[in-house]
């Protein structure tokens, strides 16, 4: 955000959402929302199974992606 970055963020945990949007985070409702907001999404979790859950899960970044244009060369 320093750099002139936008950060949409999603987390379980209300405390850490919280401390971001107050130094000027948007806050995402779910993972898909927080992939329709952005290009890159960026995932800190503990295993495997947590990062299937938040990709291709109920709500999942899979879901809110927008489709990337086909480039002819």
């Amino acid at each position: 955000m320093k750099a002139g970055y936008k950060l949409v963020i999603h987390d379980l945990n209300e405390s850490a959402v919280k401390e971001l949007v107050a130094l000027g985070a948007e806050k995402g409702s779910s993972p898909a929302d927080v992939a329709g907001e952005c290009e890159t999404a960026i995932t800190m979790l503990p295993d495997s199974p947590q990062v299937k859950e938040v990709v291709t899960g109920k709500d999942g970044l899979i879901y809110g992606f927008n489709p990337v244009p086909f480039l002819s060369i």
